[in-house]
């Protein structure tokens, strides 16, 4: 719930797939859009996730390079690494609702 609260807080539109402990976060182009087959997966905002990739990364948390690979929660990751990851999330994902908008054309 840490992470999709702190892109609901950014603004920033996220679908998250959970299956146990694997997590898969797509940005998608709409709040409360899913993601349940390749052709969604593709069509997600890959540039956004480099953003949140590489902000994570300038915050001590290491994320798999790409978009369509998973995360994994379990045991060995402490209360301090979760809140770690949360307090960089919001950051990410910050980040990426800036990127987005700049992108936007002026009205």
């Amino acid at each position: 719930d840490g992470l999709a609260h702190a892109a609901k807080k950014a603004k920033c539109p996220l679908a998250i797939n959970r299956v146990g402990s694997m997590i898969g976060l797509f940005f998608v182009k709409e709040e409360g859009q899913s993601v349940g087959n390749f052709e969604q997966a593709t069509a997600c905002d890959g540039e956004a996730y480099r953003v949140f990739f590489h902000e994570m990364l300038d915050n001590g948390v290491y994320l798999a390079p790409s978009p369509f690979e998973a995360l994994f929660v379990s045991l060995a990751h402490s209360d301090e690494a979760v809140d770690k990851t949360i307090d960089a999330a919001h950051k990410a994902f910050a980040a990426v609702t800036k990127m987005r908008g700049a992108k936007k054309p002026a009205k």
